[in-house]
């Protein structure tokens, strides 16, 4: 885990180093943006997917008011669970609607992980129909409800489970460094839990350390239990 660990600092130290000069390059801002996020592992929802570091790439673009775009984690270690996401959002002001198609590929490998399958029975990708409410300046709450349309979201007898989630999220700021406590909760049988549970509880906090005098790196460390699974974790990630 220590060689695990340096080497994903080191490549992390790399990859900021570059987006700082690039940053420094752009005249104007373009409605195409790259990033990628480090992270210690991939906890998601209150969920651990992975337990090992990963590397979480996204590319965006927005034209109007849509935002299209891709994400996805990969691991540092072999491990089976990697996963590339695609999304289409629409927003006004300060609320947001959007369709994120998740896929997980599983272990990289010569074999085809049978993307273009789409059939209920059979396909490996998951819709979800996300709101969110971004709040406002004097309000600084964030509201996101999902719930899952269709895919690889059944239970035990191939039957869609509709699985839902509910989170709320409050920000705001200590000398610097921006603090979110969040709760999330399901209200029925699921991929998170068997039944109404909370399922997602913890603290957030994010500064940005300067880098350059044009560049800064953003940092986060997130607090995450989920009192319904008995479960703790402690996440740091890098953004660039």
């Amino acid at each position: 885990m220590k060689k695990t660990f340096t080497l994903f600092f080191a490549l992390m130290v790399f990859f900021n180093f570059n987006a700082a000069f690039a940053q420094e390059e752009e005249a104007e801002e373009s409605p195409l943006s790259l990033g990628a996020d480090l992270v210690s592992r991939y906890v998601w929802r209150g969920v651990q997917l992975s337990a090992s570091p990963a590397i979480q790439p996204s590319i965006e673009y927005s034209f109007g008011n849509f935002t299209v775009g891709t994400w996805g984690s990969y691991t540092f270690a072999h491990e089976d669970f990697q996963e590339v996401d695609l999304f289409l959002s629409y927003s006004i002001n300060s609320f947001s609607i959007t369709l994120n198609d998740y896929f997980l590929p599983g272990e990289v490998s010569g074999e085809s992980n049978k993307y273009f399958d789409w059939n209920q029975d059979s396909t490996g990708h998951a819709l979800e129909l996300i709101g969110s409410w971004e709040g406002t300046e004097t309000l600084p709450l964030t509201v996101t409800a999902g719930v899952f349309l269709y895919g690889d979201d059944k239970d035990a007898n191939g039957n869609n489970r509709y699985s839902t989630y509910l989170e709320a999220a409050y920000g705001f700021d200590i000398q610097g460094v921006s603090l979110s406590p969040f709760a999330g909760i399901t209200f029925a049988d699921g991929m998170y839990s068997d039944g109404f549970a909370l399922v997602n509880l913890g603290l957030k906090a994010e500064k940005e350390i300067e880098i350059t005098e044009k560049y800064s790196l953003p940092i986060s460390a997130s607090f995450i239990t989920n009192p319904d699974a008995g479960n703790i974790f402690l996440v740091v990630g890098f953004s660039f």
